[in-house]
């Protein structure tokens, strides 16, 4: 035992510095979520000068991708959601500030091999257990362990800035909380297809400020008294999206 401990304190001390989060990148992640194995897959665009960040979640609910940009210097929040149909825009007012972790607590924990790659591994243990592990460079993240809810693995990191454009307000976004009537009802048949059990949370997730019209489409599904797009098209009339 006293030999592994001398061991341990010959690693640390010739522990590298602590790891800085880089300034800008674009990567691809792979989250496990540990509650059921699930994987999240996406692309994070990421630049602490532009102080805004993009987010393209690939087949987030029912085979629709999601895109969400970050505007930190605008305090919005774009939401993109992908139907069979149409592309939906949600914009909320955002709060807080960028991600960017300080990690000079971080304690060096030795080496391990992820992905073929050999990687510095760090820890972490204020408020929740994080495991931080990183190739080559202090800048280069491989892995982020959430040991209470996932696991995020980046892929094909690159260090660079990103385009300005990436963070633009997108086209199919207004400044309005109204929606046209064609992306309204493209919306309520997205939300029957949650499902008549479908909880708030699912419904807020998909619809923000418009929940209330997927309650309605959903309602009317679940009565069973008309198809899909029937039930969204009488939700958006009766919601005033739509002229009937």
């Amino acid at each position: 035992m006293k030999f592994f401990a001398f061991l341990l304190l010959i690693a640390l001390a010739f522990a590298p510095d602590p790891p800085k989060w880089p300034i800008h990148f674009a990567t691809e992640l792979d989250v496990i979520h540990y509650h059921n194995r699930s994987h999240t897959f996406a692309i994070w665009y990421y630049d602490y000068n532009e102080n805004a960040e993009r987010v393209e979640v690939m087949n987030y609910h029912e085979g629709m991708d999601v895109t969400m940009i970050n505007d930190y210097n605008a305090e919005k929040q774009y939401v993109l959601i992908e139907t069979e149909d149409d592309i939906i825009c949600q914009t909320h007012d955002l709060t807080g500030h960028l991600f960017y972790p300080d990690l000079s607590s971080f304690v060096y924990s030795g080496q391990r091999t992820i992905r073929d790659k050999l990687c510095d591994r760090w820890f972490h243990n204020a408020t929740r257990m994080i495991y931080y592990d990183t190739h080559d460079a202090p800048n280069e993240p491989m892995q982020i362990d959430f040991m209470d809810s996932n696991q995020t693995n980046f892929l094909n990191f690159k260090d660079h800035s990103v385009d300005p454009a990436y963070f633009d307000k997108p086209a199919q976004c207004t400044d309005t909380t109204g929606l046209s009537c064609d992306a309204c009802e493209s919306l309520g048949e997205a939300a029957i297809e949650l499902g008549c059990d479908a909880s708030a949370a699912a419904i807020s997730a998909l619809c923000g400020p418009f929940a209330e019209l997927c309650e309605e489409a959903i309602d009317l599904a679940c009565e069973g008294a008309c198809s899909y797009e029937e039930c969204a098209e009488k939700a958006c009339c009766a919601l005033g999206f739509c002229s009937c």
